[in-house]
């Protein structure tokens, strides 16, 4: 029989390295990576809510313009009706 066998090159069970730190790695390195992930939920949910708040005080103003533009229209007619 030749030395090409494989069941030869693997290891005795006494020398299978412990996974357990790696383990511990990667659930350390996963949990890192979700607090990075809430941390930018929380990031974007602050910018959020200040865009809303500004587009709430956009559309306040818009409101303003247009019953400006409604007062205008109003006068302009009144004028034109008074030079008449």
């Amino acid at each position: 029989m030749s030395n090409d066998d494989p069941t030869k090159k693997l290891p005795a069970e006494d020398k299978v390295p412990d996974t357990k730190p790696t383990l511990e790695t990667v659930l350390e390195r996963i949990n890192q990576v979700d607090e990075k992930g809430e941390k930018r939920a929380d990031q974007m949910e602050l910018r959020l809510n200040r865009m809303d708040s500004r587009m709430d005080r956009m559309e306040s103003i818009l409101l303003e313009i247009r019953a400006d533009v409604r007062d205008m229209r109003d006068l302009v007619k009144e004028l034109s009706l008074q030079v008449k």
